[in-house]
């Protein structure tokens, strides 16, 4: 697919209003459809009378780069598919995204109703999935992307199941959360966000709503698949425990003092784990979601 669409528009920057910029002339591939949440979807840096706008084409990742590179307003919308600090372009449907910031259209920009825009998109029959795992590697939540308005209306559904910092169970339902799409695709500080498989998504989504809501009326324990949803957590649990007992760094000083402690510290940690966790080859495909979370014992 060509670049061979041509728009035209003033883009602001900081200190520079966009009625006051110079015309930035795009070119685009042909199937590119446009869509903004309008003046009042403020977001970030928006000066009076521009809009953010979002571009979608299912045009390749080579065009999308080559595009995205003539406008200094515009970036393609990237995520981390698995690990952090490794972004692919995040696509719906086929389609991947352009955002271009503090904007007005001069020619060849024609916005699509935001309906029409998630018909195109599909994501009432085919939503997107997320699972953040926190700093302590707790399968903390589960989303899913239910609706794409604008680049800072993303229509979500939450269940968090862990606090967000740290081990503690903590089980929450959001059914209405509005967040912009960095914030629905990027972990923030020491977390972790992965982003399964449709099918393996939903059975995550439910397992962890059941498991929320059974905790209130347990018949809908009835309706778990019996994901070990803590088997993660516990064997970073183990991994790190074990890493700090048997890790203690000798000197010809305290040599004698550390062996002692280091002792202990073994026969502590023994206590803890009568039983190494059952930690297979596939752990690390099973700790990213590619493989399924083993059934409870």
């Amino acid at each position: 697919m060509e670049l061979n669409k041509i728009i035209i528009m003033k883009c602001g920057q900081y200190g520079l209003k966009p009625q006051d910029a110079e015309e930035t002339v795009m070119m685009v591939p042909e199937d590119t459809i446009f869509f903004t949440g309008g003046e009042g979807d403020i977001g970030h840096g928006l000066h009076n009378g521009a809009v953010h706008m979002l571009m979608m084409t299912k045009a390749s990742d080579e065009e999308l780069e080559n595009a995205s590179k003539q406008c200094f307003n515009a970036h393609i919308v990237k995520y981390s598919p698995d690990e952090r600090f490794k972004n692919e372009n995040f696509r719906v449907n086929g389609y991947g995204f352009i955002e271009v910031n503090d904007l007005i259209p001069v020619e060849g920009i024609k916005f699509t109703d935001q309906d029409k825009i998630n018909e195109l998109l599909d994501l009432a029959n085919h939503p997107i999935y997320t699972v953040l795992f926190n700093n302590e590697y707790a399968l903390s939540e589960v989303s899913r992307i239910d609706r794409i308005n604008s680049s800072n209306h993303v229509k979500c559904k939450t269940i968090q199941l862990y606090s967000q910092l740290g081990s503690r169970y903590y089980p929450m339902i959001h059914t209405n959360v509005d967040t912009d799409l960095y914030n629905a695709l990027t972990p923030f500080h020491e977390f972790h966000q992965f982003f399964p498989d449709e099918e393996y998504g939903k059975e995550l989504f439910d397992e962890v709503m059941y498991t929320v809501l059974s905790d209130i009326y347990p018949e809908f324990k009835k309706k778990l698949i019996g994901y070990d949803l803590d088997y993660i957590k516990n064997i970073a649990s183990y991994c790190i425990e074990k890493n700090k007992a048997f890790n203690i760094l000798f000197t010809k000083e305290n040599e004698e003092e550390v062996k002692k402690q280091l002792i202990t510290d073994i026969e502590e940690f023994n206590k803890k784990y009568p039983e190494k966790p059952d930690m297979g080859d596939d752990f690390d495909e099973i700790r990213t979601l590619k493989k399924k979370l083993p059934i409870k014992k």
